[in-house]
């Protein structure tokens, strides 16, 4: 149980694969299958991709907006403007949106 226990802390310290594979035979003394050796990294890939839906999302709720101002009349300084404000309110720095 132990060997599995550092196998994962190894993996959240996302140590290489052979690293992890070495001192888990030295810990157990034998070659042994990892009870968790894709489960981290399906973990990872599942939160990056729901970080990026997340991105997706949010993109989509601006353009929204932007185009629901529009209709409304608001010229670009204006837009500008409360975007802007709204981006400083979540803590985000505005040239970090362009990316």
């Amino acid at each position: 149980m132990i060997d599995d226990v550092v196998t994962v802390l190894l993996n959240r310290l996302e140590y290489p694969e052979e690293t992890i594979r070495e001192v888990t035979m030295q810990i157990t003394g034998k070659e042994g299958n990892m009870l968790f050796d894709g489960f981290v990294e399906a973990v990872k890939e599942e939160r990056r991709i729901q970080r990026e839906e997340g991105r997706e999302e949010g993109r989509a709720e601006t353009l929204n907006e932007v185009l629901e101002l529009l209709k409304q009349g608001y010229r670009a300084e204006e837009l500008e403007a409360k975007l802007s404000a709204k981006v400083e309110l979540r803590g985000i720095k505005p040239d970090a949106q362009m990316n």
